[in-house]
């Protein structure tokens, strides 16, 4: 199996970097277009992108202001049953966001893609909570 790992400083706090992963508004913000509600443990959040990506993962693990861990139980081919791992790290004066996506079957053109769009996407939760920025959805174009 094959894994995208990154890691990100961000200057803010815990609670606003678990916000952002485990809620609808927070992850609207840098995301899907349209979010589920539900984040707790073994609840399926809809991660809606469009007509032809509107995927469901499972919350397969949950510590607030910690973790959350998503198993991708609808997805494309490629990313069906993946796992995506956000951890949370407070250090002194800022947190320590791990972020891994784990159980690619191939090391293909859409895991080096998919790689390169975590890093936006990563920037994207990096200026959401450190300074409010919400880039439209209609906007988060990376190709």
């Amino acid at each position: 199996m094959h894994h995208i790992h990154h890691e990100l400083r961000i200057a803010t706090t815990p609670s606003k970097i678990f916000q952002a992963i485990s809620t609808q508004q927070g992850m609207q913000s840098w995301w899907p277009k349209i979010a589920g509600s539900n984040y707790e443990l073994s609840s399926e959040v809809r991660l809606f992108f469009s007509e032809e990506y509107d995927w469901t993962a499972e919350v397969i693990a949950v510590e607030e202001n910690q973790f959350i861990y998503f198993d991708m139980i609808k997805a494309d081919a490629d990313w069906t049953r993946t796992m995506l791992k956000f951890d949370i790290a407070e250090q002194d004066d800022f947190c320590l966001l791990s972020f891994s996506h784990q159980n690619w079957k191939e090391l293909n053109h859409h895991f080096k893609r998919t790689n390169y769009c975590w890093a936006f996407y990563l920037k994207m939760i990096k200026d959401y909570t450190e300074h409010n920025i919400v880039v439209p959805f209609e906007k988060r174009s990376i190709y």
